[in-house]
């Protein structure tokens, strides 16, 4: 992180980031995790935005790269589905504290 810091437009940032994420899981429902893709809903804007690409090249692409990371996004729920113990993970994620 260290290494980026000169990037941030804001020393607050990350701190925001972090407070919105774990709002975000906070509010995940652990049960419907496997089967929604709400826990995705972010990332394909967030890969969008700071893709390392000058915003000119991107002004066409937009669809296509929100797309493509939604349908990869699909295929790590499966993976999820198939793989996770959901209640493990809450009971483990509970027992950190909801801000650690």
């Amino acid at each position: 992180m260290t290494q980026n810091a000169e990037a941030l437009p804001d020393a607050q940032i990350v701190e925001e980031w972090r407070e919105r994420f774990h709002d975000r899981i906070a509010d995940l429902h652990w049960q419907n995790a496997a089967t929604s893709g709400d826990c995705f809903a972010e990332s394909p804007k967030a890969l969008f935005k700071w893709a390392p690409i000058a915003d000119e090249l991107k002004r066409f692409d937009r669809e296509i790269v929100e797309n493509s990371i939604r349908f990869a996004f699909g295929e790590v729920t499966r993976a999820f589905r198939e793989r996770a113990d959901l209640p493990a993970l809450a009971r483990d994620w509970q027992s950190r504290g909801t801000r650690g």
